[in-house]
């Protein structure tokens, strides 16, 4: 990140699936991956990468998550599950070779969003965004598009990536975890 000098204290991959039925008429939906990174000193949460495609296709993920904790050594990796979603994510960890956390999305999910976008106004979350030299606006355009259109836009797939995220970043058992430099 442009300016700032950060020491990386854990890594976190969040994980957005599609819904596996999509809605006739519609556009599919996406899935989302997201590499979160949280600083050891200041404790920014710092949006690192992230891939977005319509696919629900197990396959087309798995090779993306396991090149992802192949490269990346994150300290939890941790997908979106609703009831039927359980069997995806137990069938990503055999994929990966990674143990996989799973969370739910509840009622209060706007409440979440909400948060995570106190976090940003903070200044406490960081997304780059320079010149498109290091292409971080086209990977991140879709994250800023939706958090800027929350809650009237079209997707929120790249949002509840982020609050797994912001979720597995702040919980008590993230702060023992040993420091990736």
């Amino acid at each position: 990140v442009a300016g700032i000098n950060c020491s990386l204290l854990r890594l976190v991959i969040s994980v957005d699936p599609a819904a596996t039925a999509h809605t006739p008429g519609s556009d599919p939906d996406y899935t989302v991956i997201q590499l979160w990174g949280m600083d050891r000193a200041k404790h920014y949460r710092i949006l690192l990468n992230q891939w977005r495609a319509r696919t629900s296709d197990p396959r087309a993920i798995g090779r993306v998550l396991k090149r992802w904790v192949a490269a990346y050594h994150p300290d939890k990796l941790i997908i979106e599950a609703q009831a039927v979603d359980k069997l995806f994510a137990r069938g990503m960890q055999d994929v990966v070779g990674f143990p996989v956390s799973m969370r739910a999305v509840g009622a209060a999910r706007g409440n979440e969003i909400e948060a995570f976008r106190d976090l940003i106004q903070s200044g406490l979350a960081l997304i780059p965004w320079a010149r498109d030299r290091l292409g971080t606006r086209s990977t991140f355009h879709s994250f800023v598009q939706e958090l800027s259109d929350y809650p009237f836009g079209d997707h929120d797939d790249t949002l509840f990536a982020a609050i797994h995220a912001y979720s597995a970043l702040r919980t008590p058992e993230m702060a023992e975890v040993k420091a990736v430099v």
